[in-house]
């Protein structure tokens, strides 16, 4: 795990430098399907919470040059937080392996209310979804109406 529930991690190291770090979860990541040279990827540096944008697109960067000198091709990025835990530090990376069906599907609109704190009304599919105070709904391709 990456440590959110209190997973103990791969293993505890000492302090090193940004890039040090990314080609050691990349070359965890990468060499774990394996990856070949031409396949098409989705590659995604996720937020913890507590570090700040401007830090993961320097990540990103990095990670993307990793995955050029392999070969392979980043059709979608992703950058941000998309998976947190109360202002935690670090990053997580992960690396998609792509084909047709998982490209549609990434390529799909998708709307999440994370954060509802009034009456919610979603109309999807001729189904009337209504949740009050905090919640979420997943229904893409949605559209929400908050009151």
């Amino acid at each position: 795990g990456i440590g959110i529930h209190g997973e103990p991690g791969r293993k505890r190291v000492k302090m090193e430098n940004a890039n040090a770090i990314v080609d050691e979860l990349f070359e965890a990541v990468a060499s774990d399907l394996p990856y070949n040279s031409g396949d098409e990827v989705a590659l995604m540096i996720n937020g913890m919470g507590g570090t700040p944008i401007s830090e993961l697109y320097l990540l990103y960067g990095h990670a993307h040059d990793l995955a050029e000198k392999r070969g392979l091709k980043i059709k979608r990025n992703y950058v941000g937080e998309y998976c947190t835990s109360l202002e935690m530090a670090g990053f997580s990376l992960t690396l998609v392996r792509l084909d047709p069906e998982l490209e549609a599907l990434l390529a799909t609109p998708a709307a999440i209310a994370i954060r509802v704190f009034s009456a919610l009304a979603a109309n999807y599919s001729g189904i009337l979804v209504l949740a009050g105070g905090v919640g979420m709904i997943f229904a893409p391709p949605a559209r929400f109406l908050v009151q």
